[in-house]
């Protein structure tokens, strides 16, 4: 019986589900090295999705330390419901 490598099972795709800040420096190189190496586009759709964004329409990202923790969120709801 014949085994597909990984490769073999997944490449090409269909779907890349992405955001699209990194639209030009990711997703124009995976086609571009996909095409070069495989000789065929890795996927035929690309999704773009929404950016989460910071009071002052920063990208939310860890780095730029202005990301919250889901944990602390809840704990402060459930504070704020016990206080009411």
């Amino acid at each position: 019986m014949y085994a597909p490598t990984l490769a073999q099972a997944f490449y090409p795709n269909t779907l890349l589900e992405t955001g699209w800040d990194i639209l030009f420096f990711w997703v124009a190189r995976m086609v571009m090295m996909g095409m070069q190496l495989c000789g065929e586009v890795p996927f035929s759709h690309v999704f773009l999705h929404a950016m989460v964004r910071d009071a002052h329409g920063r990208k939310m990202s860890k780095s730029l330390g202005n990301v919250t923790a889901p944990q602390r969120e809840r704990e402060r709801e459930i504070e704020r419901d016990r206080e009411r």
